[in-house]
């Protein structure tokens, strides 16, 4: 038998991040939300807290640019984790018109 000392450096913490499903039900969030950002900043905060996503996220925030004032709209929402931050990107519906003949 081995006897290899045991100590806590040799555990390792398993890495969180948030499921697919999450990820795509925030991206929708943020898509559908995106001409109202602090409508869809209180939605994405509302989903993760009454989710099972409260255990893995920290904070979800505007990107930096906003956040410094160097930028008058918020462009992205951040989704921080303990070793991952997601971007969402807010994406207006463009309509294209049919083309007439």
């Amino acid at each position: 038998m081995s006897t290899r000392p045991h100590s806590l450096n040799d555990i390792e913490e398993p890495i969180l991040k948030i499921r697919r499903d999450q990820h795509k039900r925030i991206n929708q969030i943020v898509k559908d939300n995106g001409k109202f950002p602090l409508v869809a900043i209180g939605l994405v905060r509302d989903y993760i807290k009454n989710s099972s996503a409260s255990q893995v996220v920290k904070a979800v925030t505007f990107d930096r640019a906003f956040q410094h004032g160097e930028s008058q709209e918020p462009k992205t929402i951040l989704v921080h984790t303990p070793h991952t931050t997601y971007e969402f990107t807010f994406k207006f519906h463009t309509k294209l018109e049919t083309p007439t003949l």
